[in-house]
């Protein structure tokens, strides 16, 4: 949120929504695809977004709609997957690899690429970019387990927070210093100006906490909502987990096994009330009916049927199918 102004992302668009009067007006480019995260500049004049699909970070101009800045991983070493082959945007480069006896994926045309490259097949799966306040931004590389700076200015690239297991959101803390998710360890780490681990919270050893055993770690996005008060989205216990380090607590709201959390926002008071009165113009509704199985119903603003999911016993849909 910044203003009159709500960011939204998805699978395949970025929003700018007015929260006056629910007009929604989509950011475009072709390097778009699995959103991850957004964010406002401090003066809300630009909007900074996370292209998983692609490995990308672009930057828009909240005004004129236009991209301003782009960061491409593949073009800064980042472009060979743990499967073995390249994915690059040159056909120079990609002869080049293939003349060297490399497989390589070029990707010169991403409109061919409706969702961008599958997560496995991604050579770093760039899943989130925040603003850093000093010209440089904050990026986290799932596959290489690692955080890095990237300076706008020059494209360059500095590795900060490293050895981590699929981490996710290097975002600086309130207080000063900075925080992660150790995704696959289930452990928030946090640490100083210097990027020195100052302290990690690890959910797996938490009193009280369990998961199923079929199901790993999985600490997605983590927010700090006020100054050492932080929300982390524990996906494989569908759980929000709030974690106050100063006194040393916590306590968890459990979601909906169905939904696929990433992320949470804190909102003003303010914004919390127009966002309400924006169901039914700029956001559709969701139904759930419970009969023998349970059934979600998904509709468009002006009513339209999206989708319909049945749900089995453990709140999971048999009918979708996504390649990760």
């Amino acid at each position: 949120m910044w203003g009159n102004l709500m960011a939204l992302s998805g699978g395949n668009y970025v929003m700018l929504i007015a929260l006056d009067t629910g007009e929604a007006t989509p950011l475009e480019s072709p390097w778009l695809s699995q959103s991850h995260t957004v964010q406002f500049s401090s003066d809300g004049k630009r909007l900074l977004v996370a292209s998983s699909g692609f490995d990308a970070v672009s930057e828009f101009d909240t005004e004129s709609r236009k991209v301003i800045w782009e960061w491409f991983a593949w073009d800064h070493g980042f472009d060979r997957s743990k499967l073995g082959h390249y994915v690059v945007r040159s056909p120079e480069r990609c002869e080049a690899l293939k003349a060297m006896g490399h497989e390589v994926l070029l990707v010169d045309n991403p409109r061919r690429f409706e969702f961008g490259i599958p997560t496995r097949m991604s050579p770093a799966h760039l899943n989130s970019a925040y603003y850093n306040g000093d010209g440089s931004i904050l990026v986290t590389l799932f596959h290489q387990g690692k955080g890095i700076i990237v300076d706008q200015a020059s494209g360059e690239v500095r590795d900060v927070v490293s050895g981590l297991v699929n981490p996710h959101k290097l975002a600086r803390r309130k207080g000063g210093g900075y925080f992660i998710s150790d995704t696959r360890r289930g452990k928030l780490v946090l640490v100083d100006e210097k990027f020195r681990v100052v302290r990690e919270i690890s959910l797996a050893t938490m009193p009280g906490v369990e998961r199923p055993e079929r199901l790993s770690e999985f600490l997605q996005n983590t927010t700090e909502l006020k100054k050492d008060l932080f929300a982390c989205v524990d996906i494989h216990r569908n759980s929000l987990w709030l974690i106050d380090v100063k006194r040393r607590r916590y306590r968890g709201i459990k979601f909906p096994v169905e939904w696929s959390l990433h992320d949470v926002a804190s909102i003003e008071t303010d914004h919390q009330f127009r966002i309400g009165r924006l169901l039914g113009s700029a956001f559709g509704r969701v139904n759930a009916f419970v009969r023998e199985e349970r059934v979600i119903g998904h509709f468009y603003p002006d009513g339209r049927e999206i989708n319909t999911l049945t749900l089995d016993a453990q709140g999971r849909s048999a009918e979708l199918s996504i390649q990760m």
